[in-house]
């Protein structure tokens, strides 16, 4: 295993090369020991496929509680192994087509020092290329109001209308809706994940669906909870081995419509698509007087397909050093052959034919043998040394997305990224 793997992580050396783009890192370090002490600083100075490895800190950018934007470039945005990275939100835009933002290891939530955030956690937009994000924990902004001040909606955990988007084992929750008072309206929840005109992947996640505001001072409220995952005109998502709830009803008065729960899985228009596999799915709770939502609610009944396959997962640690001790993790089926696919950047062709989307972008590597799974428990962990960098590269992203061959089916699985840095970078 270890053979395969080194082999396979020389041939991806040996295909970044051929990118124009540059491939450095720069650290982040709010003590000062890096190359920035603030991420902003970082991101203005990044060139198109660098690096940013991310030391622990909560970061934030003037004014007071403001995120952070990615535009016209891809790189990889990339928390310190084990450390607690979190910022009050990221927006991406004009990521061109083949290349990719790569985000793993933040925890985002506009509410972060900001008494009166308006953003959805993590919002893609204008995009032809791909928005990865991995281990991160997201929540969209909820609604507000605050006399002589003004007053802010529910906003989506994550917002992708123009791009598509990966995400690998994250937890996103929407926003809850603004509470009523005489003066304001109280307003819907924001849904977890929300997704118009691109594609959107999901592996191994949790997404909730943000409450209803509650509507106790007024009799005009639109209190319905937000959608877990929500899906529009001209966009496919692909759910695998995710579990997807609604938010909650807000409470109102007695006597008045209470509103609905939002539902797991809304495909709201006809030209949206969904595809589901081995995925949980249910409309939030109802509180006071409220109305139930449905668990998948589609606007046309072939908009949703459900495949039979088992989702298995997959998962790299990172970032790693060169000559550090590595490891590759799979959770599948007893009796599945693995298969390994490596590239520099996402992308999202659908093959419903594998039951999922292949999630690389060109050159993609030939597969690399794994190996089969033989544990009865369906778990096969990879140990492995990194391998040295090619000269002149200080460190890199490289995605991978797993294939199994099980009874004569190949289907296509999760992905994971791996932050590949120069040993020097302690």
């Amino acid at each position: 295993m270890k053979i395969a793997l080194a082999r396979l992580a020389t041939l991806g050396v040996a295909a970044l090369l051929l990118a124009p783009a540059l491939r450095a890192t720069i650290v982040v370090d709010p003590t000062g020991h890096g190359d920035f002490t603030t991420l902003q600083a970082a991101l203005l100075a990044a060139a198109d496929g660098e690096l940013i490895l991310v030391k622990a800190g909560a970061y934030e950018s003037a004014p007071r509680g403001g995120g952070f934007s990615i535009a016209g470039k891809g790189l990889a945005l990339v928390a310190e192994a084990g450390a607690r990275v979190s910022i009050p939100w990221l927006e991406v835009t004009g990521v061109p087509a083949g290349r990719t933002v790569v985000v793993r290891g933040l925890g985002i939530d506009p509410a972060a020092g900001n008494p009166h955030p308006v953003r959805p956690g993590v919002e893609l937009s204008e995009s032809a290329g791909t928005l990865w994000l991995e281990d991160c924990s997201i929540r969209g902004a909820s609604g507000w109001y605050e006399e002589g001040f003004g007053w802010g909606m529910a906003q989506h955990g994550v917002s992708a209308h123009g791009g598509d988007v990966v995400l690998q084992r994250c937890t996103v929750i929407g926003g809850k809706g603004t509470p009523s008072t005489p003066a304001v309206w109280s307003s819907v929840g924001g849904a977890g994940v929300w997704v118009q005109g691109g594609h959107a992947a999901l592996h191994d996640c949790t997404v909730t669906g943000g409450a209803g505001g509650d509507g106790e001072d007024s009799a005009f409220a639109f209190s319905d909870g937000g959608s877990g995952v929500e899906v529009w005109s001209q966009a496919l998502a692909s759910l695998a081995g995710c579990t997807v709830t609604g938010g909650s009803n807000g409470l109102l008065n007695p006597g008045y419509s209470s509103g609905y729960t939002g539902g797991g899985l809304t495909v709201a228009s006809a030209s949206a698509f969904a595809w589901v596999r081995a995925s949980d799915f249910a409309a939030g709770a109802v509180v006071g007087n409220g109305h139930p939502g449905a668990p998948v609610e589609a606007l046309l009944p072939g908009n949703v397909t459900s495949f039979a396959a088992p989702a298995r997962s997959l998962e790299v640690s990172s970032p790693l050093r060169e000559g550090q001790s590595g490891a590759l993790q799979v959770h599948g089926q007893p009796g599945d052959q693995l298969l390994l696919l490596a590239a520099p950047d996402a992308g999202f062709a659908p093959l419903p034919g594998k039951q999922g989307a292949l999630a690389l972008a060109a050159p993609v590597l030939l597969p690399v043998s794994l190996g089969t799974i033989t544990d009865p428990a369906g778990t096969l962990t990879v140990p492995f040394i990194t391998p040295h960098l090619a000269p002149g590269l200080e460190g890199l992203s490289v995605l991978f997305q797993l294939g199994v061959m099980h009874d004569g089916l190949v289907t296509l699985e999760a992905g994971t990224a791996l932050a590949w840095l120069d040993a020097r970078f302690d």
